[in-house]
């Protein structure tokens, strides 16, 4: 009988049918399985991945929609693909031709984990449609590939991170289909410390987008692990609908992708904007945790609901099983008749600070993420050179962006995560033997260096016994993420991540009310350095509308229903150009290059402003940002005598510069709080 798919499991969603949203998500896998199988091996005309990389996905569409509909062409072709990937070299179970096939033992990747889940759910749900001696081929794939590649690869493994878990989960759906005991005990022990890379809140710290990678394949385990009847199943990654509904910034189309809606998250690291939380783990958790964690639960059915459930027809279908991007599979439909009541409706907290570095803060129509500096990742990875960046989203446009990444051998790939990519500052240095990083090294065009950050940074997995070495700090300091009435103030110390002479780079990003954002940098060097002040636009579709102000360089922007006015305050410094750098902003990943997904040169428009001339010491530099839609922010002005105001209509901020201490004050209202340096401290009074 099936263990992932029981027939009491399937009984059920046939019972269901219906139910709109389980009707919905019933007939969308039916029909994705019925139109792969028109053409052999499941290639549509919509695929533009390849083999490894769609494997999982389309074999898992085949399967179930074998096991709920009598189709004798899906049947035969399900058979055909299934058998013809279980006969493959182990030389071809390994992996495509860039991973490594020249071990001493033939090893394992992350393809190989995705080619065992696929055969091994086919034996276990669709026996039938093979002969005994055909499912004697999977079992020996299972069996003399599958395993022994996991096994190899997990025994080399050095650091938590979402590799481990996702060749975990090819050996653990492997072991329980063939009822191997003693390597389900092997991947009990591998869970128990894999789960132990989900932060205490249930963030993650590699990114947003393999957060769910990761976190699906840990969920693969649970169910292989709980399927076969172990107990006492931890799932900490439960706790991450908390952090995907803070982060998720909203919902709706994008130009290029068709006319049905799609999330946009704030998207620091290798993530995709567009990557929202893969829904088979959503449906996990609402199913699993509905028990244990009601709340958590009952958020995760609602965003499912809200991300996927009326959309069943929604591609592409070939980017799911890698978290490229992610769409409904097995899970989603055979849990979804065990799972809760979905919560009345998803929510924005006014601020929320997470322990992987992600803070947001949500006003009105405005939404200001920050990157800061992590005292703790439980899993580290796919960094950017972003610490102190921010990411900007008004009445549903992302003004500030994060670039995003695109294929990991595009030789864009090194600039779009260096600091000079990001709203974040770089830093010349005359003289320096530092080596050159960010968009010098791209431009070869200054005898001076600049210094960027670094965003290699691993946690190693085993110190012995089953426990991982001390979470790894990211590097900086975490200063505080507080709000007071109408006033969210986050602020970070990234000087750390760049070494000397760079001796305190405090950024404060203070959202106050709905329209108004001040950026304090407080900077000390303890030799002479030129700041670099970096920020880039979203003009992934050339629809950015740009401007620059004279006398003051004010920088006015517009894009769909937003508009924004950037003013950079004091003197000593400049914009770089009048005109921008044309960057990239990507909206989603792809394993190659030039793909939909990738952004062009010029997606992103970069604006730098720099420092005239080296200065040693501590200076401040104020940027004031004002968003309003198209037309009313051009009524947003702004003053610096007596103090930083900005202005329009009914709300007057103003921002008091001390030694120690700002003080942010809306003048009609009366409202105020006091950011101070109190006894080596920040705080909000």
């Amino acid at each position: 009988m099936p263990i992932f798919f029981t027939e009491e499991e399937r009984l059920a969603v046939r019972r269901f049918n219906t139910h709109p949203v389980l009707s919905n998500l019933y007939w969308g896998l039916v029909n994705r399985a019925r139109a792969g199988a028109e053409t052999p091996g499941f290639q549509t005309p919509d695929t533009n991945t390849q083999f490894y990389h769609n494997f999982l996905e389309y074999a898992t569409a085949a399967v179930v929609g074998c096991s709920l509909v009598s189709d004798e062409l899906l049947k035969a072709r399900t058979r055909h693909f299934i058998l013809e990937t279980a006969e493959l070299p182990v030389d071809e179970w390994v992996g495509p031709s860039f991973r490594n096939h020249s071990t001493p033992v033939p090893t394992g990747h992350l393809e190989t984990s995705h080619l065992a889940i696929g055969v091994a759910l086919a034996l276990d749900i669709v026996p039938n449609i093979f002969t005994a001696d055909e499912q004697k081929v999977l079992e020996t794939a299972l069996r003399e590939k599958a395993i022994p590649l996991c096994l190899e690869w997990l025994s080399h493994s050095k650091n938590i991170a979402n590799w481990a878990s996702i060749l975990l989960a090819g050996l653990a759906v492997s072991a329980a289909v063939l009822k191997d005991e003693a390597n389900l005990a092997v991947a009990r022990r591998w869970y128990d410390l894999l789960i132990q890379g989900v932060q205490p809140d249930g963030s993650y710290g590699e990114t947003v987008q393999y957060s769910g990678y990761c976190y699906h394949f840990l969920m693969l385990t649970h169910e292989a692990l709980l399927r076969s009847g172990q107990t006492g199943l931890e799932m900490p990654y439960a706790k991450s609908v908390h952090w995907y509904e803070q982060m998720l910034l909203y919902i709706k189309p994008l130009a290029g992708w068709g006319e049905l809606p799609r999330p946009r998250m704030a998207n620091f690291g290798d993530a995709g904007a567009i990557c929202g939380p893969d829904p088979d783990l959503l449906m996990h958790i609402a199913a699993r945790a509905k028990d244990t964690m009601p709340e958590e639960a009952a958020l995760a059915r609602r965003l499912f609901d809200d991300l996927y459930a009326k959309i069943p027809a929604q591609g592409p279908f070939d980017r799911a099983s890698f978290g490229f991007l992610n769409r409904y599979g097995l899970f989603s439909l055979s849990l979804f008749p065990a799972s809760a009541e979905p919560a009345p409706a998803l929510e924005h907290k006014p601020l929320s600070a997470f322990s992987n570095g992600d803070a947001i803060a949500h006003t009105g129509n405005t939404s200001l993420a920050f990157r800061f500096s992590s005292s703790g990742m439980y899993a580290a990875g796919h960094l950017h050179g972003d610490v102190n960046s921010i990411i900007l989203a008004h009445r549903k446009e992302r003004l500030l962006v994060d670039p995003g990444h695109c294929c990991y051998r595009n030789l864009a790939h090194a600039f779009n995560i260096s600091s000079a990519s990001h709203n974040t500052c770089t830093f010349l240095c005359s003289g320096s033997d530092w080596a050159k990083t960010g968009l010098n090294e791209l431009r070869n065009a200054n005898p001076t260096e600049e210094r960027a950050q670094p965003f290699h940074l691993l946690r190693p997995n085993n110190r012995g016994d089953g426990i991982p070495a001390d979470p790894v700090p990211r590097g900086g300091k975490f200063l505080l993420a507080t709000r007071k009435g109408r006033i969210s103030v986050i602020g970070n110390d990234a000087a750390a991540l760049y070494g000397d002479p760079i001796s305190k780079f405090e950024r404060f990003a203070i959202l106050a009310g709905e329209h108004t954002v001040f950026i304090i940098d407080r900077i000390d060097t303890s030799a002479p350095v030129k700041t670099i002040w970096h920020w880039l636009f979203n003009n992934r579709d050339g629809q950015l509308e740009w401007k620059f102000v004279k006398p003051e360089y004010r920088l006015v922007v517009r894009r769909g229903e937003a508009g924004m006015k950037l003013f950079h305050l004091g003197d000593g410094s400049k914009p770089r150009s009048l005109c921008p750098s044309y960057s990239y902003v990507h909206d989603a990943y792809h394993p190659l290059p030039d793909q939909p997904g990738e952004g062009h040169p010029g997606s992103g428009l970069l604006f730098d402003w720099i420092e005239t001339e080296a200065r040693t010491g501590l200076r401040t530099k104020v940027h004031v940002f004002a968003v309003d839609a198209y037309g009313p922010v051009s009524a947003w002005h702004i003053r610096t005598e007596p103090h930083i105001g900005l202005k329009a209509f009914d709300e007057d901020w103003e921002l008091q510069q001390n030694e120690d201490s700002f003080v942010i004050t809306e003048l009609n209202s009366k409202e105020t709080a006091t950011l101070r340096l109190d006894g080596g401290n920040w705080t909000l009074i």
